[in-house]
């Protein structure tokens, strides 16, 4: 399982098989009353075991499920998104990812409400 990391630009760091860990061994969690940001496509600077991790093109669901952390962090964002009280803020996103737009139109018909910011 890649071990994923945020990495400072122009510093890699270098992960090897002590330092990896996996979502859950990490003992990462969502803190109550704070609010959750998710990086579902990771970023030019996360880094893994087998290189960047940044999800781009046609097959982001398939990627995502074979990327630890943004698979995690896919299934946090269903469960708020289909909770009874769901608010879901969408900031910088053009709808145009299937697989996010489906979980949104579940959430709505659910008890969603969307506030969505644009520029």
């Amino acid at each position: 399982m890649p071990g994923i990391e945020s990495t400072q630009p122009g510093t890699p760091h270098v992960l090897d098989a002590t330092t990896l860990k996996n979502v859950a061994e990490s003992g990462f969690s969502l803190k109550p009353r704070c609010q959750p940001y998710y990086k579902l496509h990771g970023s030019h600077n996360w880094v893994s075991k087998n290189g960047i991790v940044i999800v781009t093109g046609g097959h982001k669901e398939t990627d995502i499920g074979d990327v630890p952390l943004l698979d995690w962090y896919f299934e946090r964002l269903r469960e708020a998104a289909l909770s009874d009280t769901a608010r879901v803020m969408i900031i910088g996103y053009s709808f145009g990812d299937p697989h996010i737009n489906r979980l949104l139109i579940e959430a709505s018909k659910k008890a969603a409400k969307f506030f969505i910011c644009i520029s």
